[in-house]
């Protein structure tokens, strides 16, 4: 039997989790402060809220690696596997509680959540060969590392710049179209940055997306009731 590579599959969610893992982490305290940080809700309650969603911020990548892999078993015929996976990881996260809470306090429970989500999406990544299907772990490393680096990049030269509108907008307005420039800002520097260093996995991306848009515009041609 022929083996295929499903390595795209995986890959086809960090271009944009990356850039959402790095927006909490850059931009979380701003985001939090800008939606909640008025009346009682203080400074200080600002900072810790955005530290939960620090540790938060990661596990996105393995809870959304989760949601694309787990279905790659189901399509072939394997529910038990993910399942134990799964019962593994919980078990794992309820373990990891008592000392991430001893090293991190509150934030703790963030961490091992997050900890336990990658650790899922890890060992469906590691499995899937035993299914015959071939992975490539440097590429998909690799391409990991490439939206890191840019999701990073944009988003910390974004943060850098010296934005101030806020005498446009008087008050919360000018606060949020600081915020609305930096994230223009950063989501442009981002996908420029995944064009120049070659990310595959965004190309495919735009493909699907104009490819969708291409097939249902008026006039395409693309009747599903057509025969040949």
């Amino acid at each position: 039997m022929e083996s295929k590579r499903p390595s795209g599959v995986p890959a086809m969610v960090v271009p944009l989790l990356d850039k959402r893992a790095g927006f909490l982490v850059l931009f979380g305290q701003e985001l939090v402060a800008l939606v909640y940080q008025h009346g009682a809700f203080s400074e200080t309650d600002s900072a810790n809220t955005s530290l939960a969603l620090l540790h938060y911020s990661y596990g996105l990548i393995g809870f959304a690696g989760v949601r694309v892999t787990v279905p790659v078993y189901y399509a072939l015929g394997d529910a038990n596997l993910p399942t134990k996976i799964s019962v593994f990881s919980v078990l794992v996260n309820m373990a990891l509680y008592y000392p991430m809470i001893k090293l991190l306090d509150f934030a703790g429970l963030a961490a091992a959540t997050s900890l336990a989500g990658l650790l899922n999406f890890g060992l469906l990544l590691f499995f899937l060969p035993r299914k015959g299907l071939q992975v490539s772990y440097p590429e998909f490393l690799l391409t990991v590392l490439r939206i890191g680096l840019a999701a990073l990049l944009g988003l910390y030269v974004a943060a850098s710049l010296p934005i101030d509108l806020s005498h446009l907008l008087p008050g919360l307005m000018g606060e949020m179209l600081d915020f609305l420039v930096s994230m223009i800002v950063a989501g442009a520097l981002y996908v420029t940055l995944c064009f120049v260093l070659r990310v595959r996995e965004l190309r495919l991306l735009k493909d699907a997306w104009f490819g969708k848009k291409a097939d249902k515009s008026p006039g395409s041609g693309s009747d599903p009731n057509e025969r040949d």
